[in-house]
């Protein structure tokens, strides 16, 4: 009735583990319109709560409707196969995109434009994302932090159209702020990465 799919996800977080269920996702040619992405810190006082991740994502099929029961199940099987090690993840892409391939529609140009935001998060570097969107875009964004070195601690995902606008709220490996340097290589390494061919 939504004209769409939701999905709540929780796991045990772990480097990449956005990138991965990303990833999946775009094998099995399910587009992610709307995603809300939350990492809880690793500190024992959060008890059970501690290290956990969970992502509440709005999804549709290549029919741009709901995803079919079929494709979901399959997705889902793949994700747990991926997590466990028994396949990984580049090979699974590879597999089911050259499988599935299909003709893609001309769309109005969409000009893409990277900016880091350390106003609007007192610990974090938010990471503002605009472009065109296509099959496997957070994918392509999250493997570039995790290549990056970077944390995902909160990520918000909007589609409109075909226009992506994405935030991301991210740190260094020592916890720090995208500053500098830092923050200019940052702010090449996505754009570079979003100008590569799907």
């Amino acid at each position: 009735d939504l004209g769409c799919t939701e999905v709540a996800l929780t796991a045990r977080d772990r480097p990449g583990l956005l990138a991965t269920i990303a990833g999946v996702l775009a094998a099995h040619r399910i587009d992610i319109q709307h995603a809300e992405v939350f990492s809880t810190s690793s500190e024992p006082s959060l008890g059970w709560l501690a290290g956990a991740a969970l992502d509440v994502f709005e999804l549709r099929g290549p029919e741009e409707g709901p995803v079919e029961p079929a494709r979901w199940r399959a997705a889902r099987r793949d994700l747990a196969r991926v997590l466990s090690g028994a396949e990984p993840l580049d090979a699974l892409m590879a597999r089911r995109l050259r499988a599935s391939s299909l003709p893609q529609k001309p769309l109005p140009r969409v000009a893409t434009k990277v900016v880091i935001d350390n106003d609007s998060a007192r610990s974090h570097s938010v990471v503002d994302v605009f472009t065109a969107d296509r099959v496997g875009l957070l994918h392509t964004l999250a493997r570039t932090f995790f290549d990056l070195g970077l944390t995902v601690d909160l990520a918000r995902i909007s589609t409109e159209g075909h226009r992506a606008a994405d935030a991301f709220y991210v740190r260094t490996a020592d916890g720090g702020r995208l500053e500098g340097a830092r923050a200019t290589q940052v702010v090449g390494a996505v754009t570079a990465a979003l100008a590569r061919p799907d």
